[in-house]
């Protein structure tokens, strides 16, 4: 991806020797063995601004389905408490977004942290500036793969039974 941004000339921020790879050293033994995930038609985009809400603040209709197709259903779940966790730092929001969806099995529940964090790396390779910039959400992003993140996600979770 990163080889076609540049061929249509973009110009990514350079991450050599900085933090950036240091927190990559941290997610590269938390591998995810996608093979056994649930798979599903996922949205690809889900954020809140994907979203629309009515007078009770609650989500009438999902927008912008540019990036639908068949995937792991854990990564749109990621990808949206990447947004409530990392951006805007609201448990209560992720705790009623997970209570909405629904229940996940142990091993999605297991991946969601570091998928989260492996979401807020690839947001910093191609943001050098404003509310994705890397260093700007590195504490929350190695918040989420400690221990205490790990523990507080999985509280969240509805379990599959």
């Amino acid at each position: 991806m990163m080889e076609e941004l540049i061929e249509n000339g973009h110009t990514l921020p350079s991450h050599e020797g900085t933090a950036f790879d240091d927190f990559y050293s941290l997610l590269e033994p938390l591998s995810i063995d996608s093979g056994n995930l649930p798979k599903t038609i996922i949205h690809g985009d889900w954020n809140p601004s994907n979203q629309l809400y009515n007078e009770n603040n609650e989500v009438c209709s999902f927008m912008d389905f540019d990036t639908l197709q068949q995937g792991e259903r854990v990564f749109d779940v990621a990808y949206a408490l990447y947004f409530f966790l990392i951006q805007r730092r609201n448990e209560m929001v992720t705790q009623e977004f997970l209570k909405g969806y629904g229940a996940l099995t142990q091993q999605e529940i297991d991946v969601l942290p570091s998928l989260i964090a492996k979401i807020g790396l690839y947001f910093g390779i191609l943001v050098k500036y404003g509310e994705f910039q890397f260093e700007r959400n590195l504490d929350q992003l190695k918040w989420i793969i400690s221990e205490q993140g790990r523990n507080k996600v999985q509280e969240c979770c509805i379990r599959d039974s």
